[in-house]
This record gives structure tokens, C-alpha cells and sequence, in this order.
């Protein structure tokens, strides 16, 4: 029986690592994020039980508001477009899958890979070039489940 449940609790995380999955490989191909993702995302975090759906849910709207409005920012200080509405969409559905502190340490993680992959390509004289974020988001969940003995 507690093979079972051991079962149980790695099937969300493997949901959401094969959803995470088909984005990087979408959004590495393509610089698009479907819609169906962030979709079916969202979905899984609704099988959270009714306390933590609330919460998620909630953290998910704060994600989505806060983003567009660093997108909005961003562009208008910069003048060109910075963050993508399919990254937006894929963290606040993120937020919605994950406890508050997976998701930040995941956001944290993504962030700070990306950050180095633009360093390492600007010395390339790369500097314009538009890195896909689901890639890092893909790699920083990997590194959280290593962390937490989930993959082990």
C-alpha cells in the first residue's frame, strides 16, 4: 500500500514535468508557448486539494498581474517587448500547479539560467538575440525535484 501512495505523490510531479517538457521542446522550436499547456497546467493545479486550490489559484492571479504588468513596464521603458504572453501564461498556470515556494525557487531558478545564457551569448556579440524561457523553466524544475529527492 505505501508503494501505492509513494506512486501517487510522483504522478502530479511527473505531469507537470512531461507538460514542461512539450513547452521547452514548443517554445525552443518555435519562440511560442501554445495556449494548450499553460491550459492543461492549470489543470493539474486544480487537483490540489480545496484549501491549497484557493491559494493557488490566487498566487496564480497575483503571478499573471504582476507579469503583464513588468511586460507593460518593460516595454515601455525599453521600447521593445521584453517577456512573451506565453511566458506569462506559463508561469501563472505554474503558479496555480505548484506550492507558493516550489514555483518561486523554480521562477528564481529559470530567471537566474536565462540570465546567464544572455551573459554567456552577449559575449558571443549575440546580444539581440531572443532566448526561449520554457527551456529554463524546464531545466529549474528538473533542479528543484533533484533537490527535493523526488527523481532519486
Amino acid at each position: 500500500m505505501a508503494g501505492g501512495i509513494s506512486g501517487l505523490r510522483f504522478l502530479h510531479p511527473a505531469a507537470v514535468l512531461m507538460l514542461l517538457t512539450f513547452t521547452a521542446w514548443e517554445d525552443g522550436k518555435s519562440h511560442t508557448i501554445p495556449d494548450r499547456y499553460p491550459a492543461m497546467l492549470l489543470l493539474a493545479g486544480l487537483a490540489a486539494p480545496l484549501p491549497a486550490l484557493i491559494q493557488r489559484l490566487f498566487a496564480g492571479g497575483i503571478i499573471f498581474l504582476l507579469l503583464l504588468l513588468l511586460a507593460v513596464l518593460l516595454e515601455i521603458v525599453a521600447g521593445k517587448p521584453s517577456i512573451g504572453g506565453g511566458d506569462i501564461k506559463l508561469y501563472s498556470a505554474l503558479g496555480t500547479t505548484l506550492p507558493l515556494r516550489d514555483f518561486l525557487f523554480t521562477a528564481l531558478i529559470a530567471q537566474l539560467l536565462a540570465a546567464g545564457w544572455l551573459l554567456y551569448i552577449g559575449t558571443k556579440g549575440q546580444r539581440d538575440q531572443v532566448v526561449p524561457l520554457g527551456p529554463f523553466v524546464l531545466s529549474a524544475y528538473l533542479l528543484i525535484l533533484l533537490m527535493k529527492g523526488v527523481l532519486s
